[in-house]
This record gives C-alpha cells, sequence and structure tokens, in this order.
C-alpha cells in the first residue's frame, strides 16, 4: 500500500486479521484449510479529504489435495507450487486391477495375463511362473498351452525407484473332453432320464389300480 490509509486488515472465515494501522501489507495465514469455497478479502480504509473510503480485494484461493494412498514427491523442484505451471511428479507403482485374479482355461490352451500398473518412473516388472513357463518382463503374459490340469500360480512383481507391489494369479486348467467322452456322456444322462420317466410311470399306474372299485 503506497498511500496513507487509516488501516489494513483481513477479512475471512478463517485467519481473519484485524485492522492494523501505520504498516504497508498485512499477510493472511492459516495453518489448514477444509473449506473449498473460502474467499478472503483484504481491506484497506483511507479518508479521501473529508471522505471515509474503504477499498477491498478478493483473494481466489485454490486447494489441493494429494490422494491418501498414494505418494508424491516433486522432481528437481524445492519451494511452494505454482498454480499453472507443470511439475513432474515421481509416485510407486499401483494397480487398477484386483491384486487376486482366478482365470479358467480348457486344458491345451494360454491365457493372457495383464499386470500392467500405474507408477513413474515406469515401472519394471518380473513374475514367478511354473517350472515349464518361459521367463519374461513383460507387464503381460501369455500361459503355456502345454500346462496340465489343475490350478497354477502365477505372481508377477511391478517396481520402481519407489515402492513395489504384487499380483497374484491362479489359472485353473480343466481337462479337455474327447468327442467320444462328450457323446457317452450324453448317452449316459438320457438312458438316465428314461429309467426316472419309466419308473415314476409304472409307480402312478400301479398307484391308479389300487384305487380302482371293481
Amino acid at each position: 500500500m503506497s498511500e496513507d490509509h487509516l488501516g489494513i486488515g483481513w477479512e475471512a472465515s478463517e485467519g481473519s486479521v484485524d485492522m492494523v494501522q501505520d504498516v504497508q501489507f498485512v499477510t493472511w495465514r492459516v495453518e489448514n484449510l477444509t473449506d473449498w469455497h473460502i474467499e478472503p478479502k483484504c481491506y484497506v480504509n483511507f479518508m479521501n479529504g473529508t471522505e471515509f473510503k474503504q477499498c477491498e480485494e478478493a483473494l481466489q484461493v485454490t486447494l489441493y489435495k494429494t490422494p491418501d494412498s498414494v505418494s508424491i514427491s516433486s522432481v528437481d523442484h524445492t519451494g511452494p507450487m505454482v498454480e499453472g505451471r507443470q511439475y513432474q511428479l515421481q509416485y510407486p507403482p499401483s494397480f487398477s486391477t484386483p491384486d487376486e485374479e482366478v482365470l479358467e482355461v480348457i486344458e491345451g490352451k494360454g491365457v493372457r495375463l495383464n499386470c500392467h500398473s500405474l507408477g513413474n518412473p515406469t515401472p519394471v516388472y518380473s513374475w514367478l511362473l511354473p517350472q515349464s513357463q518361459e521367463e519374461t518382463h513383460n507387464h503381460t503374459l501369455v500361459t503355456s498351452s502345454s500346462l496340465p490340469a489343475g490350478s497354477h500360480r502365477y505372481t508377477c512383481r511391478a517396481s520402481n525407484q519407489l515402492g513395489e507391489i504384487s499380483k497374484e494369479f491362479t489359472v485353473k486348467i480343466k481337462h479337455k473332453g474327447s468327442p467320444r467322452t462328450v457323446l457317452w456322456s450324453l448317452i449316459a444322462v438320457g438312458v438316465a432320464v428314461a429309467v426316472v420317466l419309466i419308473a415314476g410311470y409304472v409307480y402312478l399306474k400301479s398307484k391308479a389300480g389300487e384305487n380302482t372299485i371293481i
């Protein structure tokens, strides 16, 4: 404030400052904010001849909140962050999908596993695999088509300089039935249904005969 004045102060829902005389500026300070729409106003009282006047200026406040579960650090930066400027941030890997997945596949076929994660620096990947599977360092992997029937576990690890996370995949291999096996299964089911129907018919007929009066 370059002109003579009667006092300067701040009006705000938090951190208001009473009018102070004989100063050129007054600083508005708060420890923390929970009001996302706060609008503090700086006011100056002065006399224009014999007329009392007050000048006001509103301060635009933008609040930034980092995610609770993510640790963020700036790269090659110190001091306060300025609105409108771009900053390079670093954060540990995180998955956007569940940490555990169960997949089913027919014997003789493979299935694609996706271990993609977000992080900066870019995460690197490693896998713990069944013995028959070739090693890979990609975030995706296609399981071997030669795996025997049963459950097989794959573990993917994503890491960078800031942290490491892991994801479990359980791949259940189902037996592949031959056409002849399927045919005999259908025949067996048909025979069983026929036996039940015939037995029911005989039972109902016998009950009807018992109730007949001659």
